[in-house]
């Protein structure tokens, strides 16, 4: 079973998205949309395993611990 999106908060849209852009490419993804707050990264023909990153860092909630 695969992923189907992933959503991403970041601090700053630009750096992420150079950041992103180069560190996705080997794996065959590409910026496919760019919002100005944030984007969303993908291989073209695919529709699942899209990757979207988002500017804002309210409503981020930290997961609780496993022990």
């Amino acid at each position: 079973m695969g992923l189907h999106h992933v959503m991403l908060k970041v601090k700053d849209w630009s750096r992420a998205k150079q950041y992103y852009t180069s560190a996705l490419k080997p794996l065959g993804y590409e910026l496919i949309a760019d919002w100005g707050n944030g984007g969303g990264f993908g291989v073209s023909a695919e529709k699942i395993g899209r990757i979207y990153v988002k500017q804002g860092v309210n409503g981020a909630r930290r997961l609780p611990r496993s022990s």
